[in-house]
């Protein structure tokens, strides 16, 4: 598990509301609409910072059940962002 690149990710996910925009926007721009999905951008996200992040390392972060509020809302669709209806 790459634990140091995730903490690293989710750390500046929570900080930069530049790097939260462009979740945002990568979530309406292909339209997702569920997890694996949600997970394919992440890790993609992830890597153009230099980051590697696996699926095992978002399975662990779920599982874990300590989500950050940013983090809940894009997996719960908090305000439309999972279906594409966030502006």
């Amino acid at each position: 598990m790459s634990t140091e690149s995730l903490s690293t990710f989710r750390q500046a996910m929570n900080d930069d509301e530049k790097l939260q925009q462009a979740v945002h926007q990568e979530i309406k721009k292909r339209g997702i609409t569920d997890l694996s999905e949600l997970a394919d951008s992440i890790m993609r996200l992830a890597a153009e910072r230099g980051l590697q992040i696996t699926l095992a390392d978002l399975d662990h972060v779920m599982e874990d059940g300590e989500l950050t509020d940013f983090e809940l809302e894009m997996v719960a669709g908090g305000g439309g962002c999972c279906c594409g209806t966030k502006d």
